[in-house]
Order: C-alpha cells, then sequence, then structure tokens
C-alpha cells in the first residue's frame, strides 16, 4: 500500500502543528506534529530503597492534575540522556545517573507523531527544582510495591494517570 499521502499545514502554534493527510479514498485525516522534531524523553527514576518518583501535575488540556512520570522535551542541542537528567532535577529536584535508554515509542499514533524515549535513572541525590512558570508540579515518592494501588486511589479521587505510567503499574501486576 503506498502510504504517500498529502500532507497539508491547517495551523501552526508554539508547540503543535495541526496538519491533514488526504487518503487516497478522498477523506482527511487529522493530527497533531510536535514543533520539535528532537522527541521527549519520560523518566523512570528509582531510588535504593525502592522508591519511585514521580510528579503530579496540573494538565491544562485536560483541566486536572496528572500523575506521571517526570518528563521533557529534549532541546536541540541536548541528548535524551541529558534532557532526561535536566528535567528530573527541574521538575523534581532528584540528581540521577542514567542506567538504561529505551527506544523511541509513541503514545498516541492516531492523534500525532509524539516520539518519546523512556529512561530509567538511579537517584543519587538531592537539589533545588526549577519549575517553568506555568508548571504546577507536586513531587510524589512512593513505594514501587504500592504504585498499582496509589495509582487507582487517585483516579478514584479524580486525579488522571498518564497512559505511559499506567501502562507500566499494569505490566507490573503481571509478574506478581
Amino acid at each position: 500500500m503506498d502510504t504517500e499521502f498529502r500532507d497539508e499545514l491547517l495551523y501552526t502554534g508554539k508547540w503543535l502543528d495541526l496538519r491533514h493527510k488526504q487518503l487516497p479514498n478522498g477523506k482527511n485525516w487529522e493530527y497533531a506534529k510536535r514543533c520539535n522534531d528532537r522527541g521527549a524523553c519520560g523518566i523512570v527514576a528509582t531510588t535504593d530503597n525502592g522508591e519511585i518518583i514521580l510528579i503530579r501535575q496540573y494538565r491544562y488540556a485536560i483541566g486536572k492534575h496528572v500523575i506521571e512520570f517526570p518528563a521533557g522535551l529534549i532541546d536541540e542541542d541536548e541528548s535524551v540522556t541529558t534532557t532526561a537528567l535536566r528535567e528530573l532535577q527541574e521538575e523534581t529536584g532528584y540528581l540521577g545517573k542514567v542506567l538504561y535508554e529505551g527506544p523511541g515509542i509513541y503514545s498516541s499514533p492516531g492523534l500525532t507523531d509524539e516520539c518519546i524515549t523512556m529512561i530509567h535513572v538511579k537517584v543519587t541525590g538531592k537539589t533545588n527544582t526549577a519549575h517553568e512558570s506555568e508548571e504546577i508540579i507536586e513531587v510524589l515518592n512512593w513505594p514501587l510495591n504500592t504504585l498499582w494501588e496509589r495509582l487507582k486511589e487517585h483516579t478514584a479521587s479524580g486525579d488522571a494517570v498518564d497512559a505511559k505510567l499506567w501502562s507500566f503499574a499494569f505490566g507490573q501486576q503481571f509478574t506478581q
């Protein structure tokens, strides 16, 4: 099947472009394209005492707090591992050492081309956070063995959970 379709820009913003592709049947497929094509990273930060470091961040697009991995966009002059360590410090105040860099993955490829690389970081210390002005972030330090139950508690109380984190926690249930 030929996958080269006419691609057209509908709207451009600071972070996203709204685009559409005309399909062979004449219909249009709308999607969001990241203006930053370097991708993003998500950080699975763990401590020596069995904790996982997460954030609870207010997300304007859905009007809710979301429990998620610390994450961020890769800057032009950065590697994915440099971004992971920077974002971990900015969002949580934790310092760390990269243990593993995964492949690029797509969390919603029917809607966006955003590619994210998951990075495992072992926490090595603590410093100050450096949130961006629009970020509303609470740092969560949870024992990893309580993750599933805590996520269920937070969803019951009205918080949302990021798909990557929910999938991580859901997958853990099959190893127990």
